[in-house]
């Protein structure tokens, strides 16, 4: 007897800012549950493949998680050019990579409009000494016109939750294919891992709508 199948919509996700704000981190959260301290800089590009169950949708997530040094920044924008998703990612600890955002995301809407969901993320929101508030973050994101969330890759914090604020805002027109269930790896599913939501946390606040997403 075959194995039973079921829809599934792949998804290009891409991961983009400067270098060690914990863009890699976040990806190897996301997708293994695990976190390295003293991960190496991703030199090019690194991908994983995850399915994701976000409200009883499959997704298949191609995670491209790019390098933000000077020398590999001219590879970003080929990858972002057929991506849906986009996290800008900046570190809350360092004002320098905060300040890089709108090169970022100037690339980001140069290349794919505002087609994309971009979601400005301030990552490692668990450290002290914070050089972006809270209210800087999410004032950029109105202007920007994005989603944004303050996460944690250390701890996990926010992480689940940001992948599913931008997949629950993708358009219903993504392409649609046929799975079997057999094939399918250990689901990414909404709200059946036990993450903190952050309330009443450091940096725990959760993301909202600004501007032009309804």
């Amino acid at each position: 007897m075959s194995a039973p199948t079921e829809t599934s919509t792949t998804v290009k996700v891409v991961l983009v800012g400067d270098s060690g704000t914990g863009k890699s981190s976040i990806a190897l959260q996301y997708a293994e549950k695990r976190f390295e301290e003293h991960k190496a800089f991703t030199l090019g590009v690194d991908f994983k493949r995850v399915d994701a169950r976000v409200d009883d949708t499959l997704y298949r997530l191609q995670i491209w998680d790019t390098a933000g040094q000077e020398r590999f920044r001219s590879l970003a924008p080929s990858y972002v050019r057929d991506a849906w998703i986009v996290f800008v990612v900046y570190d809350q600890t360092r004002a320098d990579t905060f300040e890089a955002v709108d090169y970022w995301a100037d690339m980001v809407r140069h290349e794919r409009g505002k087609e994309v969901i971009m979601v400005l993320v301030g990552n490692k929101a668990d450290l002290p000494d914070a050089q972006v508030s809270y209210q800087e973050l999410e004032d950029k994101a109105t202007e920007l016109e994005c989603f944004f969330m303050q996460t944690s890759a250390a701890n996990y914090l926010m992480v689940r939750r940001v992948f599913d604020l931008a997949l629950r805002n993708l358009p219903a027109t993504l392409p649609i294919q046929v799975v079997r269930r057999a094939s399918l790896g250990n689901d990414n599913q909404s709200g059946s891992d036990g993450e903190s939501d952050g309330d009443g946390e450091k940096g725990g606040k959760s993301a909202k709508r600004v501007c032009c997403r309804s």
